[in-house]
């Protein structure tokens, strides 16, 4: 069974200018494979494979558990393509399964569920009365595309966002990912738009672009230690290992870019946003706070968390094993 430490890090995003400090706060043995936590009040909610394990947040003490793997209500599915997710939606705790969204309250009651649909979704995240669906278009049968659209509490298709290109081609595989990632706040919805730079589109909860944050283009280049960085992690790959990665190998070209895209994640702190990036200090990870409207607050350089399997990697739904809370940076190792 593996062990994971609980880390607390005061970031100081407006008070404290200083330097960084670590707290060692728990061991949790009972975890096994998590992909995602979540921060509210006293808890800690731990997203491990099928179910969800609760431990007070400040002395690491185990509380309850909720969830489990199946097929019926509140049951949730698993797959290795993908990483089941917790949201913080109108006081309930929304489990992103493979084919359905899930709702418990904060002490593990199931409350309602929802069916995704015949699409083909990756990720999915509530805003308002709708959600957010990242999905795949293979209509064209030449290339595959990652879509981001907005589906009304009917999971019907109200509209799409954004397209990217997906990494993962029929042949050809993107090794330094420029993924598709995406973070709700305030019912509105912040999509990193890399391809064009430092970018990130702003879209209201019917999906109308209604602003875009814009920083200065860095052009971090890509070494040839990063390649084969890369490539390493593509080959030990647990899905990959289980194909043969001699098979994929004969008939796949490995594209790997002159530059690292300029945003590598965003996700959400408080009422501000926060962006990752490729750029690193002393084997620390770059992570800039900006407000809502793009002006930036502070830059940190971070502990490197575990970043999860290459393939949901490539597809843009690595694990989140960390998040900004009250003033502190959390994560597991």
């Amino acid at each position: 069974m593996k062990k994971f430490i609980w880390i607390g890090i005061v970031i100081g995003i407006l008070i404290c200018t200083g330097p960084v400090f670590g707290e060692k706060i728990a061991e949790f043995d009972e975890l096994k494979k998590p992909t995602d936590l979540l921060l509210l009040k006293d808890n800690l909610y731990i997203m491990d494979s099928a179910s969800v394990l609760v431990f007070d947040k400040k002395s690491g003490a185990y509380k309850f558990k909720f969830a489990r793997q199946g097929e019926g209500p509140g049951e949730i599915k698993i797959s290795p393509f993908l990483t089941n997710t917790l949201t913080l939606h109108r006081n309930r705790i929304a489990i992103d399964s493979l084919d359905r969204i899930i709702y418990y309250s904060p002490d593990g009651k199931f409350i309602e569920e929802k069916k995704k649909g015949r699409f083909l979704a990756l990720q999915v995240k509530p805003i308002a009365n709708h959600f957010v669906v990242k999905g795949i278009d293979r209509s064209n049968k030449k290339e595959e595309y990652i879509i981001l659209s907005v589906y009304n509490n009917k999971m019907e298709k109200i509209k799409e966002i954004a397209r990217q290109k997906s990494n993962i081609q029929l042949n050809a595989v993107t090794l330094i990912a420029d993924s598709l990632h995406f973070a709700v706040l305030n019912n509105r919805i912040y999509v990193e738009n890399s391809t064009e730079g430092f970018v990130i589109d702003v879209f209201d909860k019917s999906g109308n672009r209604i602003d875009s944050i814009r920083h200065k283009k860095r052009n971090l280049r890509v070494t040839e230690k990063d390649r084969i960085d890369a490539m390493e992690r593509y080959k030990n790959d647990s899905l990959v290992k289980q194909f043969g990665f001699e098979k994929l190998k004969s008939r796949l070209t490995f594209i790997y870019g002159k530059t690292f895209p300029e945003i590598q994640d965003i996700m959400t702190y408080g009422d501000k946003i926060v962006v990752k990036t490729h750029q690193q200090k002393q084997n620390k990870v770059e992570y800039h706070i900006i407000d809502s409207k793009g002006a930036l607050l502070k830059t940190l350089y971070l502990p490197k968390t575990w970043e999860g399997e290459m393939i949901a990697h490539l597809n843009g739904v690595e694990p989140k094993l960390f998040q900004f809370y009250n003033g502190f940076f959390y994560y597991l190792t």
